[in-house]
């Protein structure tokens, strides 16, 4: 288990289900880990947030023109 894994998760259900349907309950389910072990990753949902957003903006390509 490492903070990627649970941002990698979290991104996952986001995509597939949408941003209101991310929770650290349903994290723990998707990786069959107990929702405490997630906090151990994670402060709180905030903190996730904040992982998934830093994730999506380190992805985006700065010097590729917008279609």
């Amino acid at each position: 288990m490492t903070t990627d894994r649970v941002v990698d998760a979290a991104l996952r259900i986001a995509d597939t289900d949408g941003i209101d349907r991310v929770s650290l309950r349903r994290i723990a389910s998707t990786l069959g880990v107990t929702p405490m072990a997630i906090y151990r990753h994670v402060r709180d949902k905030g903190h996730l947030l904040d992982l998934m957003a830093d994730r999506i903006l380190m992805e985006l390509d700065p010097a590729s023109p917008e279609s």
